[in-house]
């Protein structure tokens, strides 16, 4: 038989950003070093913010990396809902 994961009722949304995507398919190919040097931060945070590992971005920021990757911020966020992630827990059904 199978176990279902439980689905909690709670709103739920996870913001990720795309920046290494458009990163590296900029035709400059900036390097982080760079892209940080754009925005007037460190390197470090630059990174973390690459890496999904800030929790908030500033709109200054926002602002600057859409002019630099002539974009719109919904094609730098990204984001997942609780029933995107309860469809793909869904999908994992636990034998037993």
């Amino acid at each position: 038989y199978y176990i279902l994961v439980s689905k909690f009722m709670q709103i739920f949304m996870e913001i990720k950003y795309r920046l290494a995507e458009l990163r590296e398919q900029h035709p400059d190919k900036p390097t982080q070093r760079q892209m940080a040097a754009y925005l007037g931060m460190e390197q470090e945070s630059y990174w973390r913010l690459e890496h999904n590992k800030r929790g908030s971005i500033k709109n200054s920021t926002l602002l600057k990396l859409c002019k630099f990757f002539n974009c719109t911020p919904n094609e730098i966020l990204w984001h997942t809902t609780e029933d995107d992630i309860c469809q793909e827990e869904n999908k994992e059904l636990v034998k037993a």
